[in-house]
């Protein structure tokens, strides 16, 4: 016997909160360099490899330490098929001692992290140097999508009687 499933309003509230976390990510992707903290500093070391992220694909990683933060900065530079590509980057011109002004994001789950892993823009001076690509637009707009899909999905089926 085909009874229907009582799955509606809970599905209508995971949807709604998936779409509320995809607009969180969203609206922090599209963010101008001016509504993130910012940190200038001399560039102190550059390097592939970090004592506090041992495990990292050295290729794909970057870590930068400025005299005025405490954490050092880590910087995703992967370039292969299926990597989240920087849309702008020049850091192999980076070289200890330049002045650089670092946008970053910080929230409470990377407040006590010794690595900040949340670096959007880097400048030396006024020329740009790293602009971190737009995936996270991508993949927020993806997923509202979906969820906006299944969505119509679920009322087709509520119609239907085929779950209330």
């Amino acid at each position: 016997m085909n009874t229907p499933k009582n799955i509606f309003l809970k599905s209508l509230y995971g949807l709604g909160f998936a779409i509320f976390l995809a607009v969180l990510v969203y609206t922090r992707a599209d963010k101008s360099k001016s509504e993130f903290s910012k940190v200038n500093g001399k560039l102190i070391s550059i390097g592939k490899s970090s004592l506090l992220a041992p495990r990292q694909d050295t290729v794909k990683y970057l870590y930068l330490l400025i005299d005025d933060y405490p954490k050092k900065f880590e910087i995703f530079i992967g370039k292969d098929f299926g990597d989240f590509k920087p849309k702008f980057e020049k850091l192999d011109n980076l070289r200890p001692n330049d002045d650089v002004t670092i946008y970053f994001d910080e929230n409470f789950q990377t407040k006590d992290d010794p690595i900040n892993r949340l670096t959007y823009f880097i400048d030396r001076e006024e020329e740009p140097i790293f602009i971190k690509g737009d995936w996270e637009k991508n993949a927020s707009l993806f997923l509202i999508g979906l969820t906006i899909f299944i969505l119509i999905i679920l009322v087709f089926l509520k119609l239907k009687g085929k779950i209330t």
